[in-house]
């Protein structure tokens, strides 16, 4: 049963990771701006090395007061399967919370691109009956 449990939480990371990067895919098609002619800048050249910046002395790092064994003590009571537990809930929950966000940022362009268009249409209807 665990061993099924397993590969199911494998089949949906996998579905939710594709199905993220489905939807930033299709959200992010970018016109062909090949025809486009950008203008060109020109930007002085500077010489780094001749350039004098101030030193920066950082302090020294005292860890001789740090107990090593203490720190140990307290990592070895922490229950891992717990802490893999919450951080695989966490990841899923990321990535799920990024799919929505995907999902409606997608919708609110079409209604937007929707929006839009009905607009132009409109407006050239407005033009071809005032000509």
């Amino acid at each position: 049963m665990e061993a099924l449990l397993t590969k199911l939480l494998a089949i949906v990371s996998v579905l939710a990771i594709v199905s993220s990067l489905r939807y930033a895919v299709r959200m992010f098609k970018l016109p062909d701006y090949s025809s486009l002619k950008f203008p060109t800048i020109d930007f002085p050249t500077i010489d780094f090395p001749k350039i004098d910046f101030p030193k920066i002395d950082f302090p020294a790092l005292d860890f001789s007061s740090l107990d090593v064994n203490a720190l140990r003590d307290r990592l070895a009571s922490v229950d891992t399967a717990k802490l893999t537990e919450a951080v695989r809930d966490a990841a899923y929950i990321a990535i799920g919370l990024g799919v929505t966000s995907i999902e409606r940022a997608q919708a609110r362009r079409e209604q937007f691109t929707a929006i839009v268009t009905d607009g132009l249409d409109k407006a050239r209807g407005l033009l071809r009956t005032s000509v």
